[in-house]
């Protein structure tokens, strides 16, 4: 599996696939980007298994790891309880009218807990 990127010049296309793939993990898949109001930096977040991966970029073709994949599926609450999961997916950022980011929403499921049975996990940003 390999990401690339594709621009248009209006969103309903046509795209044009650029030549290079991004340097991410394999297994990682639905990006979630958005440009900070304050730098125009670019910022994306995958989900890879268990993991996260993040990137940045200041033209949105070339991309620059943040960090090697993260672990993210062992979820600590604020008072203290904790949820490993089986899997967490689908990242989506939150971004408030100011252009700041507030949370990250993800698809989650409980560890043991059928794959029919997934919830939305609202984690905020600090």
């Amino acid at each position: 599996m390999s990401t690339g990127v594709a621009f248009a010049e209006h969103w309903s296309g046509p795209y044009t696939r650029q030549t290079h793939a991004m340097d991410v993990s394999g297994g990682c898949e639905d990006a979630a980007i958005y440009q900070s109001s304050g730098s125009g930096i670019y910022h994306l977040i995958f989900h890879c298994g268990c993991d996260y991966q993040t990137l940045w970029s200041t033209d949105g073709y070339n991309w620059k790891r943040t960090t090697k994949p993260q672990p993210f599926c062992n979820v600590t609450f604020s008072d203290g309880s904790s949820l490993p999961l089986s899997t967490r997916q689908r990242p989506k950022w939150v971004v408030a009218k100011n252009g700041s980011l507030t949370h990250l929403f993800t698809g989650a499921a409980g560890a043991g807990i059928h794959m029919g049975q997934t919830f939305t996990l609202a984690q905020q940003l600090l």
